[in-house]
């Protein structure tokens, strides 16, 4: 190389790397820094089915049970309301807490897994409605049975 800047031979000498002693400083390192990690670590227990839990949403919980194991940290998990998730190990916390769901245990599963908002009520009535098609409900159509109870003047 040709310059007029003056440099010395020694830094033009290729420098040879000493791979091993590279290996060994990022080994060391690694080591180091497992130690840190594993001191804040812990291992969690397996969950059995049908077992009571509380599956982390973001910023709350919610109840619910454990409905399949996927693999070891991996389970399916049905909450209060009826729909399954599924969800690592580390957003499941066991729980004494019954589990009680809050949905119609009636409805089948297609029922259930519907995006649809309206219920099976609602699907049956008639879309286009007239006037004519109305029906108009009188006082006698809410007559409990109870005909001996006086009601007030």
């Amino acid at each position: 190389m040709k310059t007029k800047i003056p440099i010395s031979d020694e830094i033009l000498k290729p420098n040879f790397i000493n791979h091993d002693s590279i290996q060994k400083q990022l080994q060391s390192k690694q080591d180091q820094q497992k130690i840190y990690f594993d001191r804040n670590s812990k291992t969690l227990t397996k969950l059995n089915k049908e077992e009571n839990i509380m599956i982390e949403m973001g910023s709350y919980w919610k109840k619910g049970k454990v409905k399949d194991t996927v693999n070891e940290r991996s389970y399916i998990v049905q909450d209060e309301f009826g729909k399954t998730y599924h969800r690592n190990r580390k957003f499941l916390n066991k729980t004494s807490l019954e589990y009680v769901p809050k949905y119609d245990t009636f409805l089948d599963d297609d029922q259930l897994l519907s995006n649809d908002p309206h219920t099976p009520e609602q699907l049956l009535q008639p879309e286009n409605k007239n006037d004519s098609d109305l029906q108009y409900l009188n006082e006698s159509d809410f007559d409990d049975g109870n005909e001996d109870q006086q009601t007030p003047d």
